[in-house]
């Protein structure tokens, strides 16, 4: 939005999807260059997480030792994960029983038409233990949030 409003002046006091390139993950600046290079545009939030996916599908595809067998590749997909900010800009720490991918929400403000250092939310944590997990595996440094379950 910045680059469409020159700046964050008009956006003063709104909430929102983190700006993808905010959010502290090692693999974010690596991705950014390939991606513009590539493409000749800014990155975004979907791109990011779009990215992540199609990694964590081709880790499962390769541990389930098939390309054709889709029920193997599903019941193998969990052994692809957790796949972390060093290798993707997204991290994705897991899989829901329903196939949804454990991924964090990330948030910003713009206060005094500057952007806040961004928010992770975790929805899914559902133990103490899970939650110290995700913060020893994590390669992101913002601000993580773990939100009752």
């Amino acid at each position: 939005m910045a680059y469409l409003l020159k700046g964050y002046k008009l956006m003063n006091n709104t909430i929102g999807v983190a700006t993808p390139m905010s959010v502290p993950v090692p693999a974010s600046l690596a991705y950014e260059k390939r991606y513009k290079a590539a493409y000749k545009r800014m990155v975004t939030s979907e791109g990011f997480r779009n990215y992540g996916a199609t990694i964590a599908l081709a880790r499962a595809i390769e541990k389930a030792g098939t390309t054709t067998d889709v029920y193997k590749i599903r019941a193998d997909f969990h052994k692809a994960l957790p796949i972390n900010g060093d290798t993707i800009p997204t991290e994705i720490f897991g899989i829901t029983e329903k196939g949804g991918l454990l991924i964090n929400g990330s948030t910003q403000t713009v206060e005094n038409g500057t952007l806040t250092p961004p928010i992770q939310y975790f929805w899914w944590i559902k133990s103490d233990k899970e939650w110290e997990n995700i913060k020893k595996i994590t390669k992101s440094t913002a601000n993580m949030v773990r939100l009752p379950n």
